[in-house]
């Protein structure tokens, strides 16, 4: 892929190159995804969807955009950061030739494999950091699955309560929920639960919470429990 250096955008053709790094500077100000538009009060900034910051940024003058959007400029971090997806795009490639990918992954794909990218797709563009982080996230996490966890057993029984120290293996938003969905490690085995919670990945928590069922894991075969009511204790 030939791709331009860091300048203004143009009215007619969007540099692919720019526009994911505009969609990386939106996951940054974001601090990650966010599908809708939020709005408080006038004492409180909007947070403009990922999706939106991206098509204001290449509006023209005919284009509406709010009055309370603040342009903000791509920085060298997120230039590096398009670097790495571009990275983690190339095994699209060898994956074509099989049926490995989903077909929004193949649409995300032919939206930036070329040197422009039109003005319809970057609601796609937008999502770029937001897949590459799963995608990375989700290969790392079936590699430790396989390595540390293929012995992974159930933990007490449904109903009762449990409690100890646990390390956060994986975690992913749930809109829906608006809840954060956890995959951790408790005694070498797994346990899932939601939680409002922003706990970080490797972190160890003290908790105590109550068994929900036994099932299995949805990336590997391995036993799972799922917990809920969680509460973090100090």
């Amino acid at each position: 892929m030939n791709f331009i250096t860091k300048e203004a955008p143009m009215k007619q053709a969007i540099q692919t190159q720019t526009a994911l790094a505009v969609a990386f500077m939106a996951d940054r100000l974001n601090k990650g995804y966010v599908k809708e538009t939020r709005r408080f009060s006038e004492d409180v900034p909007t947070i403009f969807a990922n999706k939106e910051v991206v098509k204001f940024y290449f509006a023209n003058e005919a284009n509406f955009t709010p009055s309370d959007y603040v342009k903000a400029i791509p920085t060298d971090e997120d230039f590096e950061s398009v670097d790495v997806a571009l990275k983690h795009f190339k095994r699209y490639s060898m994956e074509l030739l099989g049926d490995s990918l989903s077909e929004f992954q193949k649409d995300v794909f032919s939206s930036i494999s070329n040197p422009t990218v039109e003005k319809n797709r970057l609601g796609l563009v937008a999502y770029v950091p937001e897949l590459v982080r799963k995608e990375i996230q989700s290969a790392k996490l079936k590699k430790l699955l396989r390595t540390e966890y293929r012995n992974s057993m159930p933990v007490g029984k449904p109903g009762q309560p449990i409690d100890g120290n646990l390390k956060i293996l994986d975690k992913n938003w749930s809109s829906n929920w608006e809840s954060y969905n956890y995959v951790g490690d408790f005694a070498g085995n797994l346990v899932s639960f939601m939680n409002k919670i922003p706990f970080n990945i490797d972190q160890r928590i003290n908790f105590k919470a109550k068994v929900k069922a036994h099932g299995k894991n949805k990336l590997f075969d391995v036993h799972e429990t799922r917990i809920n009511y969680l509460r973090k204790l100090k």
